[in-house]
């Protein structure tokens, strides 16, 4: 007996070694056209390191994607360190590039402080008044990226800010060869200086991203001229432009512009159909063709005429305004132009601008809008704007509000800008002091969506108002589940709203509040409630 126990154990261990060594295995089975598509997943630094497990070997120096990353030999909060070439990233890149052998490259990507090549050591023999060692290194970079081009690279991103931040005084000049690569179907350029050596040829170009480069009115035509397939146009610090037209690429759908200085935008010869504008500055807008515009930053500086198109529009006010009863006034004149859009999409601080106008009794604009949606955090000093958005926005049907957690810091920098001031109500029994019509919820509000911290004393009663008073409600959704994708907008989704916490939305919580939802009258008898 105590023999078969022995062979018993033996097997055992047997067979769980042989399951031990079939996991192992598994990447010795797996073909190579999979282990290289997990290498296309790592910085090329660590895809050169799998030579070290035998399966992989040199199998790195046939992947699609190569990408090199100065950061990755320094630490980028030392900045005597960041100014300064490691000459392992340099010697690293020459290995790869040496030894690949891919005939085609799908990606690459070139991360570099060019400001380390204007400052080498002092000390070097070669560095004489800086432009031996400048051109040596310039030239370097130069045949890195013919090599890109020759392999009929697709995606080529190159970005000589590195971790500085700001661009060098002395550029790198951007090899001609590149606008001429006719297989490149999205280009990233950052802080480099853009010649036009001929004409451009980048006639697959879908995508074209360009930041911190000096361009003029004539420069992004003739850029744009050799791009017919281009669908979208990013700019960001890209100053020199006047009154650029875009219309040399009919083909652009989506066009982003941030801090480009611009003072007056007209897209009446072009088809783009989106546009994402961050503005810093006083600028003048005509886009009659634009059926989706996103505009953030100064929006109080905006001045739009012809917006005829629009169909989904957000507002996102980069800073905390002053509260003032005699101010924006252009703003006004802005919400008037866009209140064409069925769509639109507020900042919490748009709402605080309705709330001044509200409490001081200002002539209020309509608006058409048949669809709003709302982020913020639902307290009093908010429902004032509220309670006006609903009461000028005759034709609402949809209304989402999207409720995250307040914060110390909106507190402190509002109460700074002065907005305490403003609140000087009981804003814990706002609503059932509210009186007047509010056409939209007597004739078209039909659906009401309420996500996030809905379990919030000011967002109750907010839900017992919209139950007590639409009257042709359909649908009220609400769920401490769903929230806000940021997709839309720099500032617009900057918070993180997150999930309510368990502890928030515990099931007593939740069971109480339910029974509140039930508890409330409902003006319409069509209205469901549906709580998840």
């Amino acid at each position: 007996m105590a023999g078969d126990d022995i062979s018993m154990e033996s097997s055992e261990l047997k067979r769980q070694k042989m399951d031990r060594d079939d996991r192992r295995d598994v990447i010795s089975n797996l073909p190579d056209s999979v282990l290289l598509h997990i290498l296309s997943f790592l910085p090329t630094r660590d895809a050169v390191r799998t030579v070290m497990v035998p399966r992989f070997r040199y199998l790195w120096t046939s992947t699609r994607h190569l990408s090199f990353d100065h950061c990755a030999y320094h630490n980028c909060k030392e900045k005597a360190a960041a100014f300064r070439i490691d000459e392992r990233f340099v010697n690293f890149t020459d290995h790869v590039l040496t030894l690949h052998e891919n005939p085609t490259i799908d990606s690459f990507r070139l991360n570099l402080n060019y400001w380390a090549e204007v400052y080498p050591d002092n000390n070097d023999p070669q560095w004489e008044d800086g432009i031996t060692e400048e051109t040596r290194r310039s030239n370097k970079i130069g045949t890195w990226i013919c090599f890109a081009v020759r392999r009929k690279v697709q995606f080529l991103d190159l970005n000589f800010l590195g971790c500085a931040g700001e661009s060098p005084d002395n550029l790198y000049v951007l090899p001609s060869i590149v606008l001429r690569c006719s297989c490149l179907v999205e280009l990233k350029l950052a802080s480099c200086e853009v010649w036009l050596v001929g004409e451009v040829q980048l006639r697959s170009l879908r995508k074209l991203f360009m930041k911190q480069i000096d361009l003029t009115d004539n420069k992004m035509a003739g850029i744009l001229s050799g791009c017919p397939l281009l669908k979208e146009l990013s700019l960001e610090d890209c100053y020199g432009l006047h009154e650029p037209e875009f219309c040399s690429a009919p083909s652009i759908e989506v066009l982003n512009l941030e801090d480009c200085g611009l003072k007056k935008l007209d897209l009446t010869r072009s088809d783009i159909k989106h546009l994402n504008i961050d503005i810093s500055g006083h600028l003048e807008l005509v886009c009659p063709n634009v059926k989706i515009l996103d505009i953030a930053g100064r929006i109080e500086y905006v001045k739009v005429t012809d917006m005829s198109s629009l169909v989904d529009t957000s507002l996102c006010f980069s800073h905390y305004l002053r509260y003032s009863s005699g101010k924006y006034r252009e703003f006004r004149l802005l919400l008037e132009r866009l209140s064409c859009s069925p769509y639109f999409m507020p900042c919490d601080l748009c709402i605080l601008v309705l709330t001044i106008w509200e409490l001081t009794h200002q002539p209020r604009p309509s608006f058409a809008w048949k669809h709003v949606t709302l982020q913020l955090h639902l307290e009093k000093r908010y429902l004032p704007g509220i309670s006006s958005l609903l009461r000028n926005s005759h034709f609402l049907e949809t209304l989402t509000i999207h409720v995250y957690p307040g914060r110390d810091e909106d507190d402190s920098e509002l109460a700074e800008a002065g907005w305490n001031l403003a609140f000087d109500y009981n804003g814990f029994s706002y609503w059932s002091s509210v009186d007047g019509t509010f056409p939209c919820l007597e004739h078209q509000l039909k659906h009401v969506k309420v996500y996030g911290y809905v379990l919030e004393s000011d967002v109750i009663e907010l839900i017992e108002f919209l139950l007590k008073n639409a009257q042709v409600l359909e649908k009220m959704e609400i769920s401490t589940k769903k929230t806000l994708q940021r997709t839309r907008g720099k500032y617009m989704f900057s918070r993180d709203i997150g999930h309510p916490s368990k502890d928030y939305c515990t099931s007593d919580a939740l069971l109480d509040f339910s029974q509140k939802l039930l508890s409330f009258p409902r003006a319409s008898t069509r209205a469901v409630i549906h709580l998840g």
